[in-house]
């Protein structure tokens, strides 16, 4: 869901996602007088804070101003929760973040993807499914909603990100 995301924003950005420097797919690019970088870390999903710390240190971006999009099994789907900070809530990526830089004080984008709802499938394979019919019916708006949620987080306007889009998908009338 994460990559999904961060494709979405880099497309109705014009940007495109295609450097590459160690363990990491990664664009750099200029955005109301910021300087943004686009990051895909390449590793295994429980290893990623090693790619996130290597460009933050290269590009000197502390942890406060890395946003990260991830999935969440606790939630359904289509939801979305944006924190400034917090703990990992078992999600191994964000651990190995949170591990990595040393610091749980980065603003975090999660969005639900649902419950396997069963034992019986590893979760790692789960995340890795297709979605459902109805999922894909939904998506599209899901992920203009993670998009405008980035747009204000960019901007720094962490409050209204999480006023504005913080929640379950509306329901279609």
């Amino acid at each position: 869901m994460g990559f999904l995301a961060v494709d979405h924003f880099a497309c109705a950005l014009g940007v495109h996602i295609d450097q590459r420097k160690k363990k990491t797919l990664y664009r750099k690019f200029s955005l109301l007088e910021e300087d943004i970088i686009l990051l895909k870390p390449q590793t295994f999903m429980n290893l990623s804070g090693e790619a996130v710390l290597y460009m933050a240190s290269f590009l000197k971006v502390p942890p406060q101003d890395i946003i990260v999009v991830c999935d969440d099994v606790r939630l359904p789907f289509g939801t979305i929760r944006i924190r400034d900070k917090g703990s990992d809530g078992g999600h191994n990526g964000l651990k190995s973040l949170i591990t990595s830089l040393d610091s749980n004080e980065f603003p975090r984008v999660r969005v639900g993807v649902d419950d396997p709802h069963s034992g019986e499938q590893d979760l790692s394979e789960f995340v890795l499914d297709p979605f459902t019919g109805d999922q894909m019916k939904t998506l599209p708006e899901l992920l203009d909603r993670v998009s405008g949620a980035l747009s204000l987080l960019v901007k720094d306007d962490k409050q209204k990100a999480m006023n504005i889009f913080n929640g379950p998908l509306p329901e279609k009338v």
